[in-house]
């Protein structure tokens, strides 16, 4: 199997741990609460392509301001899962 490597930048996440961002894969991002789970939990990172519908409005607006909606939903994602 072919074996491909990318850059990770490591972030301190504000609300504590680490957050792992692809400079070459905006859409995949990954976290853990320390350093060493974040980097572990980076070889398990993995995009995976979804569909989602919004209002259009709201689409025209994130788009004028270009906002990443993967890694926006990716976020939002992490803080509810987190939240429970």
């Amino acid at each position: 199997m072919k074996q491909y490597f990318y850059p990770a930048i490591f972030h301190t996440a504000e609300e504590g741990g680490f957050r792992v961002s692809f400079p070459d894969i905006p859409e995949c991002l990954t976290e853990g609460g320390s350093m060493e789970d974040a980097y572990q939990k980076k070889h398990n990172s993995r995009a995976v392509k979804k569909t989602l519908s919004i209002s259009e409005w709201l689409n025209e607006e994130a788009m004028s301001m270009g906002v990443n909606f993967s890694q926006v939903l990716q976020e939002a994602l992490i803080s509810k899962i987190q939240a429970h």
